[in-house]
């Protein structure tokens, strides 16, 4: 259960109701996820949803790379919401299923395209070491550019943002994102994804 207000967006102030009009007419087409709690701050909402528009609709990152990263921080953050949303996107943009079973199961086989197993390296060295290795690095700048690479860097940070928020607001998978097949369900590996 939410451990916020239900949501009225006619109970909205002016400046929640500014964030929330430009979130519902902008790329996203709709308002909600990490947006519930978000809007509670409507000065730090307008600027994350700025900064995830950017991030998801204007780097230099492909669709492939992008959503393979979130879907590392969601992993990481065992955020079902980000995980039920982006597993579908991720599986139409054309991430390979077995790239995003790898990523579920910390295990990403050799069988997988090389540019992913090293994109998994370094999210999950970024991560879990809160520092990415001089091998690692030089590998991801290489295949990807700096320029992505640093995009890559505030995805990843972005997605951690936006899980925290929903981990600590116990904010629920919304039925419009869809669902990921069962066997890439992050409830495989978190029987509690999800409570």
């Amino acid at each position: 259960m939410s451990r916020l207000p239900e949501f009225d967006p006619r109970e909205l102030d002016d400046a929640q109701k500014n964030v929330y009009n430009i979130i519902v007419s902008g790329p996203r087409g709709k308002f909600g996820g990490p947006f519930y709690a978000l809007i509670h701050a409507p000065g730090l909402a307008d600027a994350t949803q700025a900064l995830g528009a950017a991030l998801r609709f204007n780097t230099q990152l492909t669709p492939q790379y992008r959503e393979t990263a979130i879907l590392i921080a969601a992993r990481f953050w065992l955020n079902v919401v980000e995980w039920d949303a982006h597993v579908p996107i991720a599986i139409d943009v054309g991430v390979p299923r077995e790239c995003i079973k790898g990523i579920l199961h910390r295990d990403i086989s050799n069988s997988v395209a090389v540019e992913y197993r090293v994109l998994h390296s370094f999210c999950w060295e970024l991560l879990e070491h809160k520092q990415v290795s001089d091998a690692v690095y030089s590998e991801t700048a290489k295949r990807i550019g700096l320029e992505q690479v640093v995009e890559l860097v505030s995805v990843v940070g972005y997605f951690g943002l936006l899980a925290m928020q929903l981990n600590t607001f116990h904010i629920l998978p919304d039925p419009r994102d869809g669902k990921p097949p069962p066997e890439l369900s992050l409830s495989v590996v978190s029987p509690n994804a999800g409570a």
